[in-house]
C-alpha cells in the first residue's frame, strides 16, 4: 500500500500537477462574456490550492476540448476562456476541482447579422440572498422553457451589500442557494457597477481606484475603469461607469467617459442600443435621480437613438418615459425594497422583486416584468420604423473612375456613401474582369487582368436588415497599360 502510494505522488511531481482531492468549491462555476462571439469564459474559486481539469462540448460527453487549469492571483481563483465556439450554438461544460464536478451550459453569443435575440436583466441582489434565490429561481424557469434566453443577463448593479469578500460570498455567491449557482453557472452575468460595490463599511466609500473586489470576480474588458461596450446580434449595449471619478455620494461620469460614449453611439450601426447603468435619471425613487443622466446621457441617448436605459439602485420595478426614451428601474434582484413614487414621465411602478425579459425580432421590441413567481408586472413594445431607404448618392457616383495601375491593374474609388445603419461597397465588372466583394473600403483594384479594356459600375447598400441598395453608377471604361517588350 506505501508502495503505491509513493508511485501515486511519483507521478503526480512528474506531471507538475498539484492535486487536493479536499479541494472545494467557493464560488461558481459562473460566467462572463468577454464580448466576442466565438468566446465565453469560465471562473471558479476553491478554498484551497489544486490544478483543475476544464472539459467542454455540443453535449455532456464534453468532447470538443479539454484544459487543464492552475490558480491565478492570490486567492485559489480558476478562469479559462473558451474559444474557437460557433456563435448561436449551445455548449455543455464541466469542472474537475477535488473530488467535485460542477457542470453548466451556454450558449454562444449571436452572430453580428442575427436580426432577433432574447435575453433578461435585473439587478440589486445586494443583502437578502433568499430574495434573489427565488428571482434566480424564475430565471432558471424562463430559460429551460425557452432555451432562447439562455443568452446572458444585464444587471444594474449592487451586487453585494458592501466591498468585501464576506458580502460577495455570502450574499452574489452563497453556496447554499442552488437557484443562484444555476443561474450563474448557465447564463453570463454583464454588469455595471453598483455604488454598494464601493462602500466598505464602516470606513465609508472607497475609489474606483482602491476598489479591487468587482474586477477579481469580473474581470470584463474594460474600456478604462468599468465601463466597457459590446455588440450582442442586432443591439449595441453599453455598459457605463456613474462612480469613474471622485468619491461617492460626490463622483462623475467624467467627460472622458462621456466622449467614449457618444463615440460608441455615434459609430455604432446595431438597430437597437441600449445603456446599462446602476443610479436612474428618471423613476420613481423615494430620493432624487441621478443628474448626470439627466444632463449628459439623456442628450445623447436622444441624439443617437438609445431605445433603453436600464438602472437600478431603487429597490422596486419602475418603467419612465422622457422625450421618447424609456428609462427602466430594475432594482429588485433581492435587496430589501422601497416603494416608488409617481413622478413625471412614470408609466408604470410597483414595489415587488422582479426580472425582465427582452426579445428583439427586426424592427420589433418585446419587454416583460416577471415577479418571482412568473406573473405578469408589465410590458410593452417598441417599434422602428423599417428602413426602406437606400444611401445617398442615389444612383451612385464615382470620386475616381476606373484607371489603369499597370499591365495587369485597374484602380477606382467610390464617392463616400452615406446611411444611418452604415454603407458597403460592390464593384462589377461588366465583362472580362473581376467583381468585388460587398466591402467597407470605396476603393477597389482589380488585379491579374488580361491587356484590354473593361468596363466598371459601383453601387452601394446600407447595414439595414433590409439592405437597401443604390442604383449604379455610370459605366466607366479603363484600359490597362501596355505590355512593355
Amino acid at each position: 500500500m506505501c508502495k503505491k502510494l509513493v508511485c501515486l505522488v511519483s507521478v503526480v511531481l512528474v506531471l507538475g500537477l498539484v492535486v487536493d482531492a479536499s479541494a472545494v468549491l467557493k464560488k461558481g462555476p459562473y460566467l462572463l462574456w468577454p464580448g466576442t462571439n466565438t468566446e465565453m469564459t469560465v471562473l471558479w474559486q476553491l478554498n484551497s490550492t489544486t490544478t483543475c481539469t476544464l472539459e467542454w462540448g455540443l453535449n455532456t460527453n464534453y468532447s470538443t476540448g479539454s484544459v487543464q487549469t492552475s490558480e491565478y492571483g492570490g486567492d485559489n481563483q480558476h478562469k479559462y476562456t473558451i474559444s474557437g465556439l460557433s456563435p448561436g450554438t449551445k455548449y455543455f461544460y464541466r469542472v474537475t476541482a477535488g473530488a467535485e464536478q460542477p457542470t453548466g451550459s451556454f450558449r454562444a453569443a449571436p452572430s453580428s447579422s442575427a436580426t432577433a435575440v432574447k435575453f433578461l436583466a435585473y439587478g440589486d441582489t445586494r443583502t437578502n440572498p433568499d430574495k434573489h434565490d427565488l428571482v434566480a429561481e424564475e430565471v432558471v424557469n424562463t430559460y429551460q422553457a425557452d432555451s432562447s434566453y439562455q443568452t446572458m443577463v444585464l444587471f444594474t448593479g449592487d451586487y453585494t451589500s458592501s466591498h468585501s469578500e464576506t458580502a460577495w460570498t455570502n450574499e452574489f455567491f452563497p453556496t447554499s442557494y442552488t437557484n443562484i449557482r444555476e443561474l450563474q453557472a448557465n447564463l453570463p452575468i454583464q454588469g455595471a457597477l453598483g455604488n454598494h460595490e464601493l462602500f466598505w463599511s464602516p470606513g465609508g466609500y472607497k475609489t474606483e481606484s482602491n476598489m479591487t473586489i468587482p474586477p477579481k470576480y469580473f474581470p470584463f474588458p474594460f474600456e478604462a475603469w468599468s465601463y466597457w461596450s459590446f455588440d450582442y446580434g442586432p443591439a449595441l449595449i453599453i455598459i457605463a461607469d456613474q462612480y469613474a471619478v471622485g468619491t461617492y455620494p460626490n463622483n462623475t461620469i467624467g467627460s472622458t467617459q462621456l466622449a467614449w460614449i457618444e463615440n460608441e453611439l455615434s459609430t455604432s450601426n446595431r438597430e437597437w442600443k441600449f445603456i446599462v447603468l446602476h443610479e436612474p435619471g428618471y423613476g420613481g425613487g423615494q430620493s432624487s435621480e441621478n443628474s448626470e443622466v439627466m444632463n449628459y446621457i439623456q442628450p445623447l441617448c436622444e441624439e443617437y437613438g438609445v431605445d433603453i436605459v436600464f438602472a437600478g439602485h431603487h429597490h422596486h420595478y419602475a418603467r419612465c418615459v422622457k422625450n421618447g426614451i424609456k428609462h427602466m428601474t430594475l432594482g429588485g434582484g433581492g435587496a430589501p425594497l422601497s416603494g416608488p413614487e409617481q413622478k413625471p414621465g412614470v408609466e408604470y411602478r410597483e414595489m415587488t422583486y422582479h426580472f425582465a425579459k427582452i426579445e428583439i425580432d427586426g424592427t420589433t421590441l418585446n419587454f416583460e416584468a416577471r415577479k418571482p413567481d412568473g406573473s405578469l408586472i408589465d410590458s410593452f413594445s417598441l417599434y422602428h420604423a423599417v428602413d426602406n431607404d437606400p444611401p445617398t448618392p442615389d444612383p451612385m457616383t464615382w470620386a475616381t473612375v476606373p484607371y489603369s495601375t499597370g499591365a495587369t491593374s485597374i484602380a477606382m474609388v467610390a464617392t463616400t456613401a452615406s446611411d444611418s445603419s452604415g454603407v458597403e461597397y460592390f464593384f462589377n465588372c461588366v465583362g472580362g474582369g473581376h467583381d468585388s466583394i460587398w466591402q467597407d473600403q470605396t476603393s477597389y483594384e482589380d488585379t491579374a487582368l488580361d491587356p484590354k479594356t473593361y468596363c466598371y459600375e459601383v453601387k452601394a447598400r446600407d447595414k439595414s436588415p433590409a439592405q437597401n441598395e443604390t442604383g449604379v453608377s455610370s459605366a466607366e471604361l479603363a484600359t490597362t497599360d501596355a505590355l512593355t517588350t
